[in-house]
């Protein structure tokens, strides 16, 4: 039976072979089958005319910034920072909330 420092050194060698075969660009067994499967599903650009996106790929969606939220919370926090002196920053927060729930819907739509 093998001792540990000898089955150590056999995981280690292993790594080590793996990861000089991924630095030269080898693909492991488990990725040579999954570009393989992938190549059997999607018809080549030849076949098709035309060159088809990946169907697992997410599409991007562009986002709008800060909500209307953030930007009130950013500029109403200053004026009752500077209003109330000696408030913490949990209080200063609770009270932009409390402000934030008393809006019209109209009113928070302004800030978006």
């Amino acid at each position: 039976m093998p001792t540990r420092r000898c089955v150590r050194a056999l995981v280690s060698e292993k790594k080590l072979k793996l990861n000089l075969a991924l630095s030269r660009g080898q693909q492991t067994k488990k990725n040579k089958k999954k570009n393989q499967a992938k190549k059997q599903e999607m018809p080549s650009v030849r076949e098709t005319g035309t060159k088809q996106k990946n169907s697992s790929s997410k599409e991007k969606t562009k986002r709008s910034g800060r909500s209307g939220y953030n930007n009130y919370m950013r500029s109403e926090c200053e004026v009752v920072k500077a209003n109330n002196f000696g408030m913490t920053a949990k209080e200063v927060k609770t009270e932009c909330r409390v402000r934030w729930g008393s809006l019209s819907q109209e009113e928070k739509d302004r800030w978006a």
